[in-house]
This record gives C-alpha cells, structure tokens and sequence, in this order.
C-alpha cells in the first residue's frame, strides 16, 4: 500500500464534521441505469437513441423517437459480497426490488405539407435511476491490535469532566469512556492521557456494514430531428439521493485474564441531498449506416446535502468492581450537518454503427475529472466551515477517469431481438494513494419483444468490483480484501401511441 489513505476507515472523519472527500466520489462515480433495453447493451445508446435513458446520457436520442412511448421498469437487485481478513473468508448477500425507470415522451410531428426540415419535435418526463447503494457485508478474524486504541488516542488532552460531558471528541473518545471501555492515565495541566480495557493481543474482531439507499434523476427533456440526419437536445435534471449505512465494529478478548469481555461500535450515518444539472448533446448521421454522437453534462449542484449520524459504544464485563457493570453504554449526541456539494462535469462521446435493419454495434466513451468535486458550506447551516482540508484531498487523491461501454443489438425476426454488452469504469482513486485501483466490470445480455404498439424487454446485468478496507487506522490493522458482486434483473413494458 503506498501512502495509506484512510479511504474507508471506520471513523466518521471529525467530532464536529461528518463529511470527508469520499462522499465526492461516492455520489460522482454514477453508473447507467434506466430501461431494460439500455441496460442489456451495457449502457452503450449514446448514439443510437430511441429509449428513454438517454435522457441521462444523450438526450439528443430522444429525437429518434417517431411515436409517443412510455415506458416502466421494475428491477429485482441481488448483491454478494466476498470479504478476506488474515486469510478468514466471509460471504454475505443482500436482495432489493426497485423502480429503475418510468418515463414517457411525446411527439409532435411536422405536417407532411409543411417545407420546413424540421421532422419533429420530442417532449420527454419520467426517471432513471443512476446508482443502487444497497449492499452488506462482514469481516472477521483474530488480530493483535484493537479499534479502542484509536478512542483512547481521540481521548488524549481532555479531562474526565470534558469526556463524560461529552463536550471533547463526542461521537468517539466520550462514549467509549461512558462504557468504562477507557480509562485516564497520568497526563499534565489537568489534561489526561487514555488507555484501553482491551489491551490484550489476541483479539477475535468482527465487523459488519449494511448500506442502503440510491441515487437517481427526474429529467425534463427536449429534442428535435433537423432532415433525418441531425438530432440534438437538452434536458433539465433534478437529482436526488438517500444513502444510509450503520457499521458494529465488535472485539471479544481471547485472554481470560482480562476484566473486559467484549465491546461494539456502532456508527450509523443517513445522507440525503438534492442538485440539479443541465444535459445537451446531439447525434449526426453522415451516412445511412454510422451514427455519432456527442454530450456534455453540467457539473452536478447539489445545493442541500444534509449528513446526520450517531455512536454507540457498549461493554460487557466480568469483573465489576467499582461503578462499573456488567453491561455498560455509551450513546453520543444525535450530529447533523447541512452542506452544498459539486460533482465533475461530463463529456461523453458515442459512434453506432447499423448494419441495414438486422442490428448494430455501439461504443460510448465517458470522461469525467473527479478531481474537481467539491464540498461547499450553506449558508443555513450555521456554521462557517470552508471544507479546505477534504477539498485538497479530493485534488490529492482522486483522478480524471476514462469510462468505457460497449454493445450490441441483432433482429433475430421482425418481433424479436437479443442484446449484449460490456462496460468499465475506471477507478477513481490515484493510484499513487491507494495501491488497490482495478477498475469496475459491468457485463450485460437480454432480448425484446417489440410490435407496433407494444413492446417487452428484459435483461440481466454483472457487476464486479475488488477493493482494499481498513476497519479502522491502517497502521494498526491489516487491509481486507472485498470482492463485490451486484447483479440486476429488469423488465421494461412500453406502450407506443
């Protein structure tokens, strides 16, 4: 690991601050979703068009459409996670059931008389939902050292008083001195230095991390076809997005000797917020077989971002002398915090290529420069804090990343049609920071039923991903390797009008 960066350390950042530069990414590194046709290609339509998740990409792709359509699409999520610790494996899953799209669009068509090159005009609402949050996982394993050791260092230079009060380090060194898991030693000027009941060097640690929640755009669009070659158009997103996520870190002493049998960290943190961007793009076709597309996305501006996030701290003891119990809590304060928040601009490239009626090929290209993301105060927040510290670290340790689709569409007969793709993501961490950057696979396949008026499509799609976790500081504790593996199966009922 090259200059350890406490990408998912077990503490919410500071005391007074919940919001670190992960969030940035987090809710930068979309992935498409949409309709079951779109997600049965890998997202690879930027070009090609006529399918309401081009709203989110190309909008200039609704201009494809001749007739009006909606359009729904429930989606089943089933999420495995694979998690290795000191050579201890641990599997666990999740399943969801979402709403991935719901759209509809309007045509108005040019009269037939009219000498204008202008063939129709497109309207389009509904929404697309861009990233899924839910997932779960465990690790677990004997280590040598203990997260106590990181409350007991928050604890360092406050009182007793300051620490019970809760008025020093509140969502971490003071409940853990509630629950009798840290004790003052010896400091100077009335300031104490803390140590840890769990001093022992063979500990059995389990940890658990359930998340939830998504993240996706209401979108109102507009497009136009100029002579049957040129499409261009814009659309105005409204995006929202929840994500909640708690974490029990517990560690049970292997050592009889010990007064403390177990203790557990509870960290629950809830994110919501809303933005808006604005979308424009266009797609030219020079010839009958070659279409090319072009999109640039505004930078996201969520102007309400709120964070709200508690602690806990519990212990079990066998020995109880003094005040101390059999069982013991600690709860912090309930910590809340609004704040404005900026996601990277996008541009995105796309070419098809259509061979007759029987099929086509299609390749989208994304950039997308995450070092620009930025955290920003409210001003209804009450509190004047200018993120200068998470924004230098969203410059340090993020990059500019190159996202790549790729797919295919075949008419097997006039009504039926199979699909595949594949897409990668590249991971948005500087490798020079974190040495664990492989990038994210996406593979996909499905089929369609398509008549004049109706049409049916489904689709599965693979997801896999590897990254490095610290549960808590890593020179205390070793990495754990997670392998993520989130897979959807979705189902698309349009109607044509």
């Amino acid at each position: 690991m090259k200059n350890l960066l406490l990408i998912s350390s077990f503490l919410i950042a500071t005391a007074s601050v919940a919001q670190t530069e992960t969030e940035v990414l987090r809710y930068s590194s979309t992935h498409f979703g949409g309709t079951a046709r779109y997600n049965s290609v890998a997202g690879a339509f930027g070009a090609v068009g006529a399918d309401f998740s081009v709203l989110s990409t190309n909008p200039a792709g609704m201009g494809r459409y001749r007739e009006s359509d909606f359009s729904f699409t429930p989606t089943l999520n089933l999420s495995s996670t694979s998690t290795l610790h000191n050579g201890n494996e641990t599997i666990d899953s999740k399943e969801n059931f979402n709403i991935n799209n719901i759209g509809i669009v309007g045509v108005s068509k040019a009269n037939p008389e009219s000498a204008t090159l202008w063939r129709a005009v497109q309207f389009g609402f509904g929404y697309n939902k861009l990233k899924n949050f839910h997932n779960r996982y465990q690790i677990s394993g004997v280590d040598s050292t203990s997260f106590s050791q990181v409350l007991a260092f928050e604890g360092s230079g406050a009182t007793e008083d300051e620490l019970y009060y809760q008025t020093q380090s509140p969502f971490m060194a003071s409940p853990a001195y509630n629950a009798w898991l840290i004790d003052p030693i010896d400091g100077s000027g009335g300031k104490e230095n803390y140590t840890t009941q769990m001093y022992v060097d063979s500990i059995y640690q389990e940890h658990s991390v359930v998340q939830t929640g998504s993240l996706g755009e209401w979108s109102f669009g507009v497009s136009g076809n100029y002579n049957d070659k040129v499409y261009i158009g814009a659309s105005v997103n409204l995006q929202r997005f929840k994500f909640s996520e708690e974490k029990n870190h517990k560690e049970t002493s292997l050592i009889d000797s010990t007064a403390i049998i177990d203790f557990t960290y509870t960290e629950y943190l809830e994110t919501q917020g809303r933005g808006v961007n604005l979308k424009v793009g266009a797609i030219f076709l020079p010839t009958k077989w070659l279409r090319v597309g072009l999109a640039y996305h505004t930078p996201t501006a969520y102007y309400n971002v709120r964070d709200q996030w508690y602690t806990t701290v519990t212990t079990n003891f066998k020995d109880t002398s003094g005040f101390r119990g059999t069982y013991n809590e600690g709860q912090s304060p309930n910590g809340s915090f609004l704040y404005k928040m900026r996601t990277p601009s996008r541009i995105l490239g796309s070419v098809a290529v259509v061979v007759k009626k029987k099929g086509m090929i299609s390749l989208d290209y994304e950039l997308a420069d995450y070092t620009t993301g930025r955290l920003n105060a409210h001003r209804e927040s009450g509190d004047s804090y200018a993120f200068g510290t998470e924004n230098e670290k969203v410059t340090e340790n993020f990059v500019r990343v190159n996202n790549i689709k790729v797919g295919g569409e075949y008419r097997v007969t006039n009504l039926w049609m199979i699909r595949g793709g594949v897409a990668y993501y590249q991971n948005g961490y500087n490798p020079d920071v974190v040495s664990q950057t492989t990038p994210t696979m996406t593979y996909a396949g499905g089929f369609g039923y398509r008549s004049k008026t109706f049409y049916i499509d489904l689709a599965y799609t693979l997801t896999k991903s590897t990254e490095d976790y610290y549960m808590y500081d890593p020179i205390l504790v070793s990495n754990t390797v997670i392998s993520k593996s989130s897979s959807n199966i979705l189902a698309t009922i349009g109607f044509k009008f």
